[in-house]
């Protein structure tokens, strides 16, 4: 089904700058705060120069700043992070080593925010570099695959336990992926082949396609829909697409502020934010500019 002209459009608003650029990052809402935990940048300091975030960043929407509110023994590179049993869960990615060699991980750790505290979680069975983690139906998911050749793997734990359920593999090419949860139902957007949907209930896949197949989109549940905001291998990498599962519809939603992809996006207060990322060509050595923004964006309001 081809989209349909967007009804839907919205003024994006420049807030806080991130503390430095900042690409394959995950955000998590807690009590009205949002985290994003590691990184990567090759722009950090005065001369710029690569480095691997060890901090786990709160940003305070009363104040518009951030703050570093704990900090890891070894950076933590691509990780995810989300919300689950009232902590912030910080999950797989590379550790990078005293050495600057990095690697993936099994590593789980869980930051308390009402103690201040960072533990240690249940370990991941299956080491996983980027992952994606999504809470539906009270558990938690954690999503990925490296080699894009096979299966996408996905283990799940829940509320008091302490070791992963192995689930049913997802399909081919499940790196560099983004989704959220809908109705208990968790969707993913698979590169080259477009929107997935694993339904929690059944334990069944379906692949949805759609008309945008983008690599590492930001994705967020927005009321009753779904948007899909730009990514890599686009022709416009600042189109967001809207889908509705409710009735399998697509619209276009209102533009980006700019080509975006890699970064990070959740929604609080009603509100779209939008977090670092890639956002558009650097140099012919580096063909990715990293981005240290943070947008935001009231769906509805007209410009």
């Amino acid at each position: 089904m081809q989209p349909s002209p967007s009804v839907s459009l919205g003024i994006w608003q420049s807030l806080a700058s991130m503390p430095g650029s900042n690409h394959d990052i995950m955000a998590a809402v807690l009590r009205g705060r949002i985290y994003i935990a590691g990184g990567f940048t090759r722009t950090w300091g005065e001369p710029p120069h690569p480095h691997a975030y060890d901090e786990l960043w709160c940003y305070d929407l009363a104040g518009d700043r951030w703050l570093a509110v704990a900090r890891f023994t070894r950076p933590r590179i691509f990780c995810a992070t989300v919300c689950f049993q009232g902590c912030i869960w910080i999950i797989g990615g590379d550790i990078a080593a005293v050495d600057g060699k990095r690697a993936a991980t099994t590593k789980v750790e869980c930051f308390d925010p009402t103690t201040g505290n960072l533990a240690e979680g249940p370990a991941l069975p299956y080491p996983q570099p980027a992952p994606l983690a999504v809470v539906a139906r009270g558990r938690l998911y954690v999503l990925g695959q490296a080699d894009p050749t096979k299966p996408g793997r996905m283990d799940s734990i829940g509320a008091g336990e302490r070791t992963w359920r192995h689930e049913t593999d997802g399909p081919l090419g499940m790196n560099a992926i983004s989704g959220a949860e809908y109705d208990g139902d968790i969707y993913v957007c698979v590169p080259g082949t477009g929107l997935a949907r694993f339904q929690s209930a059944s334990g069944r896949w379906q692949i949805i396609g759609g008309p945008t197949k983008p690599r590492s989109p930001q994705v967020v549940r927005w009321r009753d829909e779904l948007w899909i905001m730009g990514g890599r291998d686009l022709t416009d990498g600042s189109a967001i697409q809207i889908y509705r599962p409710s009735i399998g519809a697509w619209r276009l939603g209102p533009r980006m502020p700019c080509p975006l992809s890699w970064g990070a996006s959740v929604v609080i207060d009603e509100q779209i934010y939008l977090f670092g990322g890639a956002a558009g060509a650097g140099s012919a050595g580096d063909p990715y500019r990293f981005s240290d923004r943070t947008y935001r964006c009231q769906p509805g309001v007209s410009d």
